[in-house]
């Protein structure tokens, strides 16, 4: 969903899109910075950006169609594997 070059900036940053992402965001660095008071940094980070990749990777296969080869059903297991890697770790 993208807007047409003419569009001006203000209305860019008032798009439906950008202030779900922004609110999103916010919602993701309240939940991330409640997580560390219980979790240690070099645990609660990967966790934050493999869960991340994990459902970006999901998201694209579901809304935007993109192909789900075995390349990425590996690569989706390394990243979920080593979640729980670092979470009994931690």
């Amino acid at each position: 969903m993208s807007l047409p070059a003419d569009v001006a900036i203000s209305d860019k940053f008032l798009s439906i899109g950008f202030m779900f992402g922004a609110m999103f965001y916010g919602i993701s660095i309240v939940l991330y910075a409640t997580a560390l008071d219980s979790t240690e940094v070099s645990v609660a980070y990967p966790v934050m950006a493999g869960s991340g990749f994990a459902m970006l990777t999901i998201a694209s296969y579901f809304i935007f169609g993109e192909p789900f080869q075995l390349s990425k059903w590996i690569g989706l297991g390394l990243v979920l594997t080593g979640m729980i890697f670092l979470g009994r770790g931690g």
